[in-house]
């Protein structure tokens, strides 16, 4: 597409949301606020053709790419230079080309990566269905093609006296985080990296010679070169990054304590931060934790490593929506416990699919809310049974079903979800309950008065979907009372409640998908009362939903 875009005589951008009247110089324009600055496909539609003329929605001419050059930088953030062609696309960092794509965003996430191959010149096979793993996948063609190691300068900054290279310390690592691996999850993660610039491997090696100083390999020769061959002529040294299964595979510069005390180091990397206001220049540095137990230095050529600190170490206490990964190398700064040295390590990848789901996690957390699906509740419906709740919830609008609000819950609490059958008078209650970290379920079939909405309206619901319904809660005066209803005990996760006239089977499986912390409900009616109950004509089945903005039954509060 940005070849097709390229060889393009003329390229027409229509704006539907500007008006002709629409002045683009002026600040907070309709021109500058369009939408079509904020999708990810017209990212290389500005960057690829010759000429670009801009439309109002009226098709009058607002201006072109070149007019409006500066106008388009203050707006995109791309140099006019660049969309002038007085600056050649490759020779802008890889990590200022990716953070034009920041703050775009896309209808599928795999064009989020599929957008910006033409931008860096690669091209490699469209694979929807994959999620993020194509990100990561533009990522690794990137660094197959380019030495530029401002790929990896995304993410949060900290200075050189915050990160604990010399001083052993245990914090706790999770190493699952999607900022912990070497490779960015989303073109998102470079919003700030807009001035990052890659150097020269020598530049990069005189910061580390001066933070080291005092150290025996403070030389930037000593750095650069490998020892003198068998032909008497030393080799220059070069970083290197091979994909394999283990991780990245890279041969980096590293700033480390000399005697291995603590699971943090430094890679140097080959790019700069340049100050917009006065130019000033700082080395940029990748914070390692070695995966290994401190001090091991026997298997360092199979060691892996993470990127980043532990939130719980944060430069002034600022609280983050990114883990701090980049260190800001100062010439000023040196200690002689720390050295420099050439290091083949493994960085870690992000396990294929982990992007978009949540079960390659070391550890899962345990279920705490229970999901409804929309096609169980659609079935039950034509069984006659049509979920209902006995309260709005606490801090909701009256009639609320969705459960939208935190809840404080006591040691042992349960919750309802009451299915009652309005022309027979049948009706069942499926009690869910959480006893510390185990969860329980139980059926209790009931007049279907007691379940019935209060309103007697005989509507319990806004619409169809997956839905949480907040009814009572119940104190238990002991946990005996509900261990036996313990859901991790069940043969397969599944158990039958009632007699031979009305039987619900409960199966409560875990769900794979993002959020996995949830158990997913399945409901089967059986029972001579239950099997002779006829079925309701047409009901309205949900085309899709979104499991993320649907409310689902939480128990996830506080236990004393």
């Amino acid at each position: 597409m940005f070849d097709w875009y390229a060889r393009a005589q003329v390229c027409y951008v229509y704006l539907h949301d500007v008006s002709k009247h629409e002045c683009p110089d002026a600040p907070g324009s309709a021109f500058r606020r369009s939408e079509w600055f904020t999708r990810g496909w017209t990212l290389q539609e500005l960057l690829a053709p010759d000429s670009v003329v801009f439309l109002s929605r009226t098709w009058t001419v607002l201006g072109t790419k070149a007019s409006l050059a500066r106008v388009l930088e203050e707006t995109a953030g791309i140099d006019a230079d660049v969309l002038t062609f007085r600056k050649k696309l490759s020779d802008v960092s890889v990590a200022r080309r990716m953070s034009w794509a920041a703050g775009r965003r896309t209808t599928r996430v795999e064009d989020e990566a599929y957008a910006l191959m033409g931008i860096f010149s690669v091209n490699m096979p469209t694979i929807y269905g994959e999620g993020r793993r194509a990100f990561q996948r533009l990522q690794e063609e990137i660094i197959r093609q380019s030495s530029d190691q401002s790929i990896f300068a995304w993410g949060e900054v900290v200075s050189f006296s915050a990160v604990p290279l010399s001083t052993p310390t245990t914090l706790p690592f999770r190493h699952h985080d999607p900022d912990s691996y070497l490779l960015a999850p989303s073109p998102a993660a470079f919003a700030n990296s807009a001035d990052i610039v890659p150097v020269t491997m020598d530049i990069a090696a005189q910061t580390a010679s001066a933070i080291c100083r005092g150290s025996k390999l403070h030389n930037v020769q000593t750095f650069l070169r490998h020892p003198l061959s068998r032909r008497g002529i030393s080799q220059l040294q070069a970083p290197e990054f091979t994909v394999t299964s283990h991780g990245i595979r890279c041969r980096l510069l590293v700033i480390e304590d000399r005697r291995g005390a603590s699971p943090f180091s430094a890679a140097v990397l080959a790019c700069q931060h340049v100050c917009r206001d006065t130019g000033a220049r700082t080395g940029i540095g990748l914070i390692l934790h070695r995966s290994g137990p401190s001090g091991d230095t026997t298997s360092q050529a199979a060691t892996q490593y993470h990127t980043g600190l532990p939130h719980q170490i944060n430069a002034d206490n600022r609280q983050t929506h990114q883990r701090q990964r980049l260190l800001i190398l100062n010439l000023e700064v040196h200690d002689r416990r720390l050295t420099a040295k050439w290091r083949k390590v493994y960085l870690a990848q992000q396990p294929a699919g982990s992007h978009d789901r949540l079960l390659t996690r070391g550890v899962r957390t345990i279920p705490l809310r229970f999901l409804f699906p929309a096609w169980l509740l659609v079935e039950l419906e034509k069984r006659g049974f049509r979920a209902q709740h006995s309260g709005p919830e606490p801090g909701a609008g009256s009639g609320s079903i969705g459960l939208r609000t935190p809840v404080l819950y006591t040691r042992w609490h349960m919750r309802s979800v009451a299915f009652a059958n309005a022309a027979t008078g049948e009706a069942f209650v499926i009690q869910l309950g959480r006893c510390e970290d185990a969860l329980w379920a139980t059926v209790a079939f009931t007049p279907a008065s007691s379940c019935w909405d209060r309103d007697g309206d005989g509507d319990g619901s806004d619409g169809y979907g997956e839905e949480a319904y907040p009814l009572e809660v119940h104190q238990y005066t002991a946990p005996d009372e509900c261990e036996r209803h313990h859901i991790s005990c069940w043969p397969d996760g599944s158990k039958t409640f009632g007699d031979g006239d009305r039987s619900v089977r409960l199966t409560f499986s875990r769900r794979q998908q993002v959020p996995d912390d949830l158990y997913v409900v399945d409901v089967q009616l059986t029972g001579r009362v239950y099997r002779g109950i006829r079925r309701v004509g047409r009901v309205f089945h949900p085309a899709q939903y979104n499991v993320e903005h649907t409310p689902t039954l939480d128990l996830t509060g506080i236990v004393d």
